[in-house]
């Protein structure tokens, strides 16, 4: 869950939203501390050898 301004957003309704768009081809949504809103975009999401993404990798990077 990710708390935005008082408010309680689960990873995956975002992730479904992100599916919806035409151009968004794959999508994994983390919590992430920022001062502004916490965006974070990455070229590739890491997996493991089954494909699932490995959210904790993504939580560990330093790209902001």
């Amino acid at each position: 869950m990710i708390m935005s301004g008082g408010e309680n957003i689960y990873h995956r309704e975002i992730e479904e939203a992100l599916y919806h768009h035409p151009k968004i081809q794959e999508a994994a949504v983390i919590g992430t501390p920022d001062p502004l809103w916490g965006n974070r975009f990455v070229p590739s999401l890491p997996r493991n050898p089954s494909g699932k993404v490995l959210k904790t990798i993504l939580r560990n990077q330093d790209q902001y």
